[in-house]
Protein backbone atom coordinates (compact mmCIF):
# COMPACT_ATOMS: atom_id res chain seq x y z
CA UNK A 1 0.00 0.00 0.00
CA UNK A 2 1.44 3.37 -1.03
CA UNK A 3 1.22 6.09 1.76
CA UNK A 4 0.65 9.60 0.71
CA UNK A 5 1.35 12.76 2.24
CA UNK A 6 -0.54 14.62 -0.05
CA UNK A 7 -4.36 16.60 1.33
CA UNK A 8 -6.09 14.20 -1.83
CA UNK A 9 -5.46 10.58 -1.19
CA UNK A 10 -5.75 9.58 -4.91
CA UNK A 11 -2.80 11.56 -5.61
CA UNK A 12 0.95 11.47 -4.72
CA UNK A 13 2.78 14.27 -3.22
CA UNK A 14 4.51 14.77 -6.20
CA UNK A 15 2.09 17.23 -7.53
CA UNK A 16 2.44 19.65 -5.16
CA UNK A 17 6.03 20.40 -5.33
CA UNK A 18 6.35 23.24 -7.93
CA UNK A 19 10.08 23.83 -8.35
CA UNK A 20 12.69 25.60 -6.18
CA UNK A 21 11.83 29.14 -8.24
CA UNK A 22 14.74 31.73 -8.86
CA UNK A 23 15.38 35.19 -7.75
CA UNK A 24 15.88 38.45 -10.03
CA UNK A 25 16.93 41.48 -9.15
CA UNK A 26 16.93 44.64 -10.63
CA UNK A 27 18.75 47.56 -10.80
CA UNK A 28 17.17 50.31 -11.55
CA UNK A 29 19.36 54.05 -12.21
CA UNK A 30 18.08 57.40 -10.94
CA UNK A 31 17.97 58.58 -14.73
CA UNK A 32 15.57 55.77 -15.53
CA UNK A 33 13.33 56.97 -12.41
CA UNK A 34 13.58 60.17 -13.47
CA UNK A 35 12.45 59.06 -17.09
CA UNK A 36 9.71 56.87 -15.80
CA UNK A 37 8.09 59.77 -13.61
CA UNK A 38 7.94 62.05 -16.56
CA UNK A 39 6.35 59.80 -18.99
CA UNK A 40 3.74 58.85 -15.94
CA UNK A 41 3.07 62.93 -15.28
CA UNK A 42 2.91 63.26 -18.94
CA UNK A 43 -0.72 64.61 -20.03
CA UNK A 44 -2.48 61.24 -21.44
CA UNK A 45 -5.03 62.06 -24.59
CA UNK A 46 -8.25 61.01 -22.95
CA UNK A 47 -11.65 60.56 -25.04
CA UNK A 48 -13.40 63.89 -24.27
CA UNK A 49 -16.50 65.15 -22.63
CA UNK A 50 -18.92 65.34 -26.03
CA UNK A 51 -17.25 62.13 -27.36
CA UNK A 52 -17.85 60.03 -23.79
CA UNK A 53 -21.80 61.81 -23.85
CA UNK A 54 -22.21 60.18 -27.67
CA UNK A 55 -20.89 56.67 -26.52
CA UNK A 56 -22.99 56.94 -23.46
CA UNK A 57 -25.70 58.06 -25.03
CA UNK A 58 -25.73 55.25 -27.83
CA UNK A 59 -25.37 53.34 -25.04
CA UNK A 60 -28.26 54.29 -23.14
CA UNK A 61 -30.10 54.03 -26.36
CA UNK A 62 -29.08 50.45 -27.16
CA UNK A 63 -29.14 49.00 -23.96
CA UNK A 64 -33.07 48.34 -24.25
CA UNK A 65 -32.15 46.01 -27.40
CA UNK A 66 -28.96 44.62 -25.87
CA UNK A 67 -30.71 43.07 -22.60
CA UNK A 68 -33.62 41.66 -25.15
CA UNK A 69 -32.49 37.88 -24.39
CA UNK A 70 -31.85 38.52 -20.98
CA UNK A 71 -35.98 40.30 -20.43
CA UNK A 72 -37.45 37.22 -22.38
CA UNK A 73 -35.77 34.74 -19.76
CA UNK A 74 -36.76 36.54 -16.96
CA UNK A 75 -40.35 37.72 -18.20
CA UNK A 76 -41.20 35.22 -19.89
CA UNK A 77 -44.90 35.93 -22.04
CA UNK A 78 -44.55 39.50 -20.50
CA UNK A 79 -41.31 40.25 -22.06
CA UNK A 80 -43.36 42.30 -24.98
CA UNK A 81 -44.72 44.62 -22.13
CA UNK A 82 -41.10 44.82 -20.37
CA UNK A 83 -39.56 46.18 -23.47
CA UNK A 84 -42.53 48.56 -24.45
CA UNK A 85 -41.83 50.55 -21.23
CA UNK A 86 -38.07 50.33 -21.29
CA UNK A 87 -38.15 52.06 -24.83
CA UNK A 88 -41.36 54.50 -23.42
CA UNK A 89 -39.25 55.41 -20.62
CA UNK A 90 -36.03 56.63 -23.09
CA UNK A 91 -39.10 58.96 -24.65
CA UNK A 92 -38.36 61.24 -21.67
CA UNK A 93 -33.93 61.00 -22.88
CA UNK A 94 -34.81 62.11 -26.67
CA UNK A 95 -34.01 65.57 -26.29
CA UNK A 96 -30.82 64.85 -24.78
CA UNK A 97 -29.93 62.37 -26.98
CA UNK A 98 -30.59 63.94 -29.85
CA UNK A 99 -28.47 66.67 -28.83
CA UNK A 100 -25.72 64.10 -27.75
CA UNK A 101 -25.73 62.31 -31.68
CA UNK A 102 -25.97 65.66 -33.34
CA UNK A 103 -22.25 66.76 -31.65
CA UNK A 104 -20.02 64.18 -32.09
CA UNK A 105 -20.59 61.25 -35.65
CA UNK A 106 -19.04 58.33 -34.21
CA UNK A 107 -20.58 54.66 -33.82
CA UNK A 108 -23.43 55.15 -36.79
CA UNK A 109 -24.77 58.17 -35.04
CA UNK A 110 -25.51 59.90 -38.13
CA UNK A 111 -28.32 57.43 -39.04
CA UNK A 112 -29.41 57.70 -35.51
CA UNK A 113 -30.07 61.69 -36.16
CA UNK A 114 -31.67 61.44 -39.54
CA UNK A 115 -34.03 58.80 -38.14
CA UNK A 116 -34.56 61.21 -35.00
CA UNK A 117 -35.34 63.99 -37.66
CA UNK A 118 -37.20 62.84 -40.18
CA UNK A 119 -39.82 60.20 -38.73
CA UNK A 120 -42.26 61.18 -35.83
CA UNK A 121 -42.06 60.57 -32.62
CA UNK A 122 -44.16 57.62 -32.53
CA UNK A 123 -42.84 56.39 -35.41
CA UNK A 124 -39.42 56.30 -34.38
CA UNK A 125 -39.75 53.63 -32.31
CA UNK A 126 -40.72 50.75 -35.07
CA UNK A 127 -38.15 51.88 -37.50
Amino acid sequence: MKVSHSRIPHLNAEWEFSGWGSIRYLDISPEDLRDAETQLNAPREVLGQLSAMSVSGNDVSGSVFYAFPLVIAAAGIYSPLCLLTASLLLLFFRPLLLELASTVRINGSLRYVCRMRRYQLMSFFFF
